[in-house]
């Protein structure tokens, strides 16, 4: 008796698998197009967006969305096909509650996430600028899905969490490639203004990575006291140039006119304190 009512049942099932055989071969058909399509698009995209991505990491997430958005797709397609119907509009329903709940407790992950695609398709900046967002100032090293990386001047690994570039003012020192700099110099109060600024110029010119042409170097008088003139210098490098170092061209620049003030007899101010009692 038992034997008999397994027979049926298994008779049962067979028949239902053969009603179904041709739903579900148009199905895996569905499932096998879908496929070819998703590995067409994503050469396509990859040919398209390749070279507008330094950080290949969130060009590879956009093709990885594409194709998970391709297989969700094509999985309610299947269900639907073979009579799943409401299976799959359960999935979709399941799946759009997860993602209010998901989103919902990951709020500030999902808002940096969305700030970082922001970043990549209308990028501020790129690698290498120099740039200052929330009084963080340093070199762009790389830019995450969450992160903008920078190396500060003084050598600190900076994460600055995308949200955050995108809401606040940023500066970007290097986005067409040059930088000016500047330092300033103190000369007594009689000196020979004239000759000072020539031998600074003079100094300027001489240096190799410092632009005179497109950029040009400029001095101007930053502070008249009784005892002292306070000179401004301004120059302008090329950060393009993996040879140029803003720190030792300052340096260079400012050891140069020193020596050349001391031939010329172009005399500092001395330090005077004045005490009452």
């Amino acid at each position: 008796m038992v034997f008999d009512s397994i027979i049926a049942d298994l008779q049962e099932y067979y028949e239902a698998f053969i009603s179904l055989l041709p739903q579900f071969i148009t199905g895996i058909l569905v499932l096998f197009i879908f496929w070819v399509l998703s590995k067409i698009l994503k050469r396509i995209l990859q040919r398209a967006l390749d070279p507008k991505f330094e950080d290949k990491l969130v060009l590879r997430f956009i093709l990885k969305t594409v194709n998970l958005i391709f297989f969700g797709i094509a999985v309610l397609v299947f269900l639907k096909i073979i009579g799943l119907g409401d299976i799959a509009m359960g999935i979709w329903g399941t799946a759009g509650i997860g993602a209010f709940v998901i989103g919902f407790a990951f709020k500030d992950i999902g808002e940096h996430f969305l700030a970082g695609f922001i970043l990549a398709f209308n990028r501020p900046f790129g690698i290498g600028d120099v740039i200052e967002v929330d009084d963080r100032a340093g070199k762009v090293v790389g830019l995450n899905l969450r992160n903008t990386h920078i190396k500060s001047f003084d050598g600190k690994d900076v994460y600055i969490p995308n949200g955050i570039v995108v809401k606040h003012p940023l500066s970007n020192y290097t986005i067409d490639g040059f930088l000016r700099n500047e330092f300033e110099i103190e000369i007594k109060i009689d000196a020979d203004i004239d000759k000072a600024t020539s031998i600074i110029y003079r100094v300027i010119n001489e240096h190799p990575y410092v632009l005179k042409n497109k950029k040009k170097p400029d001095i101007n008088i930053a502070y008249v006291g009784n005892q002292s003139i306070k000179m401004r210098v301004l120059y302008w490098i090329d950060t393009t140039d993996e040879n140029v170092n803003t720190f030792r061209i300052r340096l260079e620049l400012v050891r140069g006119i020193v020596e050349q003030f001391n031939r010329n007899q172009i005399d500092f101010p001395e330090r005077i304190t004045d005490l009452s009692i």
